[in-house]
């Protein structure tokens, strides 16, 4: 919500009803403890996390709410042109290529008990948020605004490819420092 901040001032009404409707799903999702005994958390939480987070990309994606149909209009790069683009349109692209990024991580970490290795998981994962990407810029083609762009999915894309890159090589960092703490308490065990 706070990153929506600025769209408050162009759209209250919607701003207001979409903070409403995130509170009352964030409510819901959280509205009873599941018991388990299952020791890890993380696939409960991605479970409920990942199909939200997509909704908030297609929003974010989107915004402003109620745009008029329009002629396609796209470009292969921006059609705006970045060098004469505001802050809000940078921004609105680094917010979109973060949000892919976190999904491709958020997607890989929902994945990560099956063991795959990143050349395994990725090729899925990318063309998934390639599907998604995509899906969104035709949308914008169609929609009054700054049109559809195939470089910013192709951005987002890539977010995605790093996000899943990012879970692979923390996964490998957490089982080297596991493998050292346990040769170091395999070596003091041995000395003693």
């Amino acid at each position: 919500m706070t990153g929506a901040l600025p769209a408050a001032t162009a759209s209250p009404v919607a701003f207001g009803a979409l903070g409403l409707a995130v509170a009352a799903l964030t409510a819901w999702l959280v509205r009873h403890g599941e018991p388990s005994s299952e020791p890890r958390f993380e696939i409960a939480t991605l479970r409920r996390f990942v199909p939200v987070f997509a909704l908030y990309l297609v929003v974010t994606a989107l915004w402003p709410p109620f745009r008029s149909p329009s002629g396609w209009h796209g470009a292969v790069l921006f059609e705006n042109r970045m060098n004469g683009a505001g802050v809000v349109d940078v921004l609105l692209l680094l917010e979109q290529v973060g949000g892919f990024t976190l999904l491709g991580y958020a997607v890989a970490e929902w994945r990560g008990r099956r063991e795959l290795s990143l050349a395994a998981d990725l090729p899925l994962i990318v063309a998934a948020a390639a599907a998604c990407a995509l899906a969104l810029e035709g949308v914008q083609g169609v929609l009054s605004g700054p049109g559809a762009s195939l470089l910013r999915a192709a951005l987002s894309t890539s977010g995605a490819a790093y996000g899943v890159a990012v879970y692979h090589l923390a996964r490998q960092h957490v089982r080297a420092l596991r493998a050292e703490d346990a040769g170091a308490g395999a070596s003091a065990t041995e000395a003693a």
